[in-house]
């Protein structure tokens, strides 16, 4: 009976709210909207890419194809090349970095107890 009545998700479920504070709905939304501007204000500092961009606006004013260094060891990777840097880079770093090994730990035991929280809840209810 009680499920019936409430059909709808509203935002207060979806943020973590009681509907007595907006606060933490307007954060999102300015939150939101902030890294939407810095995503499309902030410039490129990116080196290869940068020269990237450079190589191919010389090629169109010029007759020259210019080719960056970042095109050029692209065409040398394979994709399982890069897979395996990808997947093999966090686990090297777990391991030979000992403050990434323990703040791994840390956070582990932290969502851990906090998605236990409820169970325990339930329980003792």
């Amino acid at each position: 009976m009680a499920l019936g009545r409430r059909l709808f998700v509203s935002r207060h479920w979806l943020l973590g709210t009681v509907p007595a504070s907006n606060v933490e709905f307007y954060r999102a939304i300015f939150s939101g909207s902030l890294c939407i501007l810095v995503a499309l204000l902030v410039p490129e500092t990116y080196g290869a890419l940068l020269l990237k961009h450079r190589a191919q606006a010389l090629s169109k004013q010029s007759q020259a194809f210019y080719v960056s260094k970042l095109d050029k060891d692209e065409q040398q990777i394979t994709l399982g090349a890069k897979l395996k840097v990808a997947f093999s880079r966090p686990w090297l770093m777990l391991l030979h970095e000992p403050i990434v090994l323990i703040l791994t730990i840390y956070t582990a035991l932290l969502y851990g107890t906090v998605s236990m929280h409820p169970l325990l809840l339930w329980r003792l209810c």
